[in-house]
C-alpha cells in the first residue's frame, strides 16, 4: 500500500474517530447544559402548576377551616338535637355555602324540593364500608384530609376536603366539601399543548398519584375514569432504585422551598425528574422532562458534520487554526455555561464576546437564542405566578362584604405598627367599634339588611378615615381602626366624629314600613412603644366594654386608671 494511501487512510481513521469522540462529548456537554436549564424550567412549571391548579383547593380549605371554627357551629355540634342551636347553625351554614366553589355556592335541595324544610339526608354508620372513611379520620385525629374518592350517597366523584370540628381536643364532627375532579384536571391540562415533552405527577407522601398530566395528551384527551383507580408512582417507574432515589429526593425537599432533580426511567424512557414539595397538603409534584423531545438527535446532525470539517481542517493545517476556531470558542461556551448554571435562569444574559463566522458561531447564536427564549419563558411564568400570588394574598387579607381589611389583614397591620413603634418610639391609636343592637337588625329585618348596615358603616369609616388610616372588619359586627394619632384628645375627636357620622345612618325594611337608626359604641386606646399587640387590643377592648356599659352610642378611651 502506498504511503499516500496509508496517510489518507490514517486521516480518514483519525477524522472518523475524532468525529465519534467529539460527537459523544458535545452530546453529553449539551445534555448537561440543557439539563441545567431544564431544572430551572421544571421548577417554574411546578410552581406555576401548583399556584394555578391548586389555588381553588387552597381557598376551599381556608373556608372550611373558618367554618369548622365558627362558634355557632361548635355550640350546635355539642348539642345537635337542640332545635334553637340547629336553627342558628343552619343560618351559619347558609352564609358559608355561598363562599364555596369560587363563590358559586352549594345547593342543598333538588328539583322536587325534597329538602326545603330540612336539608338532612342521611346519618353516617360506623358499620358501613361506605362510611368507614369518616370514622378513620376521627380515629387518626387528622385535622385536614384531602382525598379523591366517589361519594356513594351523593353519586359524585370529587377532590374531597375534610376538616375536623373540634374544641379543646374533643372531636365534634367534620366539615366536608369537594371540587369537581374534572375541573382540577382541566386546569392542569390547560397549557399541555405548549409543554411538549413534559409530564407532571402530583402525589401524596405515600407516592399515591393524585393528579397526572401526561405528555402528548391534550386537555380534551384525558379520561376521568383512568384517574379514579388508586394508582401508585411505582406503576409509572419500574426500577426500584429509581423509586428509592425519588423517595430520597422527596425527603430532601419536604422541609424547604427548594427543588431536587434526578434522572429516572419514567414509563420506560430516561427522563429528568424535578421534585418539589407542596407544604399546604404535604404533597409533592414530580415534573418529568423527556430530554429526547427537548434535545432530539436530529439537532446534532449539523453539529456532527461541522466538527467533521473542523477536524479535517485541523489535521491539514496542523492545528494553526485549531486554537482560533475551536479552543477559544469552546472556552467561551464553557464560561457562558458556567455563568448560566451558577446564576438564576431568569437573570442570566448570555452573550458571546468571541463569535466565529462558521458553524460554531452559528451554534453560539442558536445557543444565545435558545437561552433567551428559555429566559423569556421563565420570566413570563414567574410574572404570572407573582400576579396570581398577589391576587391570592389580597383575597386572604380583605373582607369580601365590606372590602376593608379582614382580621388577618388587620393583624398584619397592627403587628407592623407595634414593631415600628418600638423602633421609632412613637405611639399610635386604635379604635374598636361595635354596632349597637346588630342582632336585632338581623332578627327583625333579615341578614341581607344586616349586611347592608355593615357596608354603610364600613363606607362611613372609609370616608372619615380616608387614606391616613387602616380600617378593618374585625369580625361579625365589630370594626377596628388603626391610626397614627398619638394624642388622647385627637383620638377622642376622631372617635366622636365616627360615632356622630354613623348615628346619621339609617336602614329601612324592604317594604319601607320600618326604619332603624344605626349607632355604634367606640372604645379607643393610645398604644405606647412599651406595649405589645395583646396589650393594645386588651386596652381597646376594655374601653369598648365601658362605652357599651355607659348605654351604647357612646365613646370611651382607655387610660392607665381605667381598669381600676
Amino acid at each position: 500500500m502506498k504511503l499516500r494511501t496509508k496517510f489518507l487512510s490514517l486521516i480518514v481513521f483519525l477524522v472518523l474517530t475524532g468525529e465519534v469522540l467529539m460527537y459523544g462529548s458535545i452530546r453529553q456537554f449539551a445534555e448537561q447544559l440543557v439539563g441545567d436549564l431544564m431544572i430551572r424550567y421544571g421548577q417554574v412549571i411546578s410552581k406555576y402548576d401548583t399556584e394555578k391548579t391548586l389555588a381553588p383547593l387552597f381557598k376551599e380549605i381556608d373556608i372550611s377551616k373558618a367554618l369548622a371554627a365558627d362558634p355557632v357551629l361548635l355550640t350546635w355540634a355539642k348539642d345537635p338535637d337542640n332545635p334553637k342551636l340547629y336553627k342558628a347553625a343552619r343560618q351559619v351554614l347558609d352564609k358559608y355555602r355561598w363562599r364555596y366553589l369560587s363563590n358559586k355556592g352549594y345547593y342543598h335541595n333538588n328539583a322536587s324540593n325534597t329538602h326545603y324544610d330540612d336539608p338532612y339526608q342521611y346519618t353516617l354508620n360506623p358499620q358501613s364500608k361506605t362510611d368507614e372513611w369518616f370514622f378513620r379520620l376521627v380515629e387518626r385525629k387528622e385535622k385536614i384530609n384531602v382525598n379523591i374518592n366517589p361519594d356513594f350517597h351523593l353519586g359524585v366523584t370529587k377532590v374531597w376536603i375534610n376538616v375536623l370540628i373540634e374544641e379543646s381536643g374533643e372531636i365534634l364532627g367534620k366539615v366536608g366539601t369537594g371540587i369537581d375532579y374534572n375541573e382540577l384536571l382541566a386546569d392542569l391540562y390547560a397549557n399541555s399543548d405548549e409543554m411538549q415533552g413534559v409530564s407532571s405527577v402530583i402525589i401524596d407522601n405515600e407516592q399515591k398519584i393524585k393528579l397526572h398530566r401526561k405528555n402528548g395528551i391534550s386537555q380534551k384527551g384525558f379520561s376521568e375514569t383512568e384517574y379514579l383507580v388508586s394508582k401508585n408512582l411505582s406503576e409509572l417507574i419500574d426500577n426500584p432504585h429509581d423509586l428509592t432515589a425519588l423517595q430520597s429526593a422527596m425527603n430532601s425537599v419536604s422541609d424547604s422551598t427548594s427543588v431536587n432533580s434526578i434522572f429516572v426511567k419514567y414509563e420506560g424512557v430516561r427522563q429528568l425528574a424535578v421534585i418539589s414539595h407542596i407544604p399546604e397538603l404535604d404533597w409533592y409534584e414530580v415534573t418529568f422532562i423527556d430530554m429526547a423531545t427537548v434535545l432530539p438527535e436530529r439537532k446534532f446532525i449539523p453539529l456532527y458534520m461541522m466538527f467533521g470539517g473542523i477536524l479535517l481542517f485541523i489535521v491539514v493545517v496542523i492545528g494553526f487554526m485549531f486554537n482560533r476556531w475551536v479552543t477559544k470558542p469552546l472556552s467561551e461556551l464553557e464560561a457562558q455555561t458556567q455563568r448560566l448554571t451558577q446564576s438564576s435562569g431568569s437573570h442570566a444574559n448570555i452573550h458571546f464576546g468571541i463569535k466565529t463566522s462558521d458553524e460554531l458561531g452559528a451554534l453560539m447564536k442558536h445557543f444565545e437564542e435558545m437561552a433567551s427564549t428559555i429566559q423569556n419563558s421563565t420570566e413570563e411564568l414567574e410574572q404570572k405566578v407573582e400576579e396570581r400570588t398577589a391576587v391570592l394574598d389580597r383575597l386572604a387579607s380583605i373582607d369580601l362584604l365590606t372590602e376593608l381589611f379582614n382580621r388577618r389583614g388587620m393583624e398584619n397591620q397592627l403587628s407592623q405598627a407595634v414593631s415600628q413603634a418600638k423602633q421609632t418610639g412613637n405611639s399610635f391609636g386604635i379604635l374598636w367599634i361595635d354596632v349597637d343592637f346588630f342582632k336585632e337588625i338581623n332578627d327583625s329585618m333579615g341578614h341581607s339588611k344586616g349586611d347592608s348596615a355593615l357596608k354603610l358603616i364600613a363606607s362611613t369609616i372609609n370616608a372619615v378615615t380616608q387614606d391616613s388610616y387602616s380600617a378593618s372588619r374585625w369580625g361579625g359586627d365589630e370594626f377596628l381602626v388603626l391610626t397614627k394619632v398619638n394624642c388622647t384628645l385627637e383620638l377622642e375627636k376622631l372617635a366622636e366624629q365616627l360615632r356622630g357620622q354613623i348615628s346619621k345612618l339609617e336602614i329601612s325594611s324592604d317594604d319601607g314600613k320600618r326604619t332603624c337608626n344605626l349607632t355604634v359604641s367606640v372604645g379607643g386606646a393610645i398604644i405606647t412603644p412599651d406595649m405589645n399587640l395583646q396589650q393594645a387590643l386588651q386596652h381597646a377592648d376594655h374601653a369598648l366594654y365601658k362605652a357599651k356599659s355607659d348605654g351604647r352610642n357612646s365613646i370611651s378611651l382607655w387610660d392607665e386608671h381605667s381598669d381600676d
